[in-house]
């Protein structure tokens, strides 16, 4: 799972829920949308393959510094390679008006920061259950064969 998240707190509050929540996944932070682009393009410093494995999930915050959320979704919108990227954004804005955007945009789903650690952890809990889903399902670049 590929985290855009620069607030190192939050960071670190992530990866204890995701180990409190029994959820296997290997997060990989990046600090802002600048990040996320080069990232999912293999741009330096994330151009080797090997070590920068093409995300199954973004989990993306709105504010973030140089390109924020809402600009990584409107940038993905016209990435055609990397429509089989499922986002869900993970964010302290609560207004109707920001998650209408975010869908509009293309997010998949709309959380909002949970205030304790433990809704932190029931959330990722959903999210790894989320990406077991995302795993098992056959990507859009695959066809489906029925016989």
């Amino acid at each position: 799972m590929l985290v855009a998240e620069d607030n190192a707190d939050d960071r670190l509050l992530l990866e204890c829920a995701f180990a409190k929540a029994g959820v296997d996944v290997a997060l990989t932070f990046v600090s802002d949308g600048q990040q996320v682009q080069d990232y999912l393009q293999n741009q330096p410093p994330f151009e080797d393959p090997a070590s920068h494995q093409f995300p199954s999930l973004l989990l993306l915050d709105l504010h973030m510094p140089k390109v924020d959320g809402f600009e990584v979704l409107e940038w993905l919108r016209h990435q055609p390679k990397l429509g089989i990227l499922a986002v869900v954004v993970y964010s302290g804005i609560d207004q109707r008006s920001a998650m209408t955007r975010a869908r509009a945009l293309g997010a998949r789903h709309y959380l909002i920061k949970p205030q304790s650690l433990d809704q932190l952890v029931v959330m990722a809990r959903s999210l790894g259950m989320f990406l077991q889903v995302l795993e098992r399902s056959p990507s859009a670049a695959e066809p489906v064969v029925c016989r």
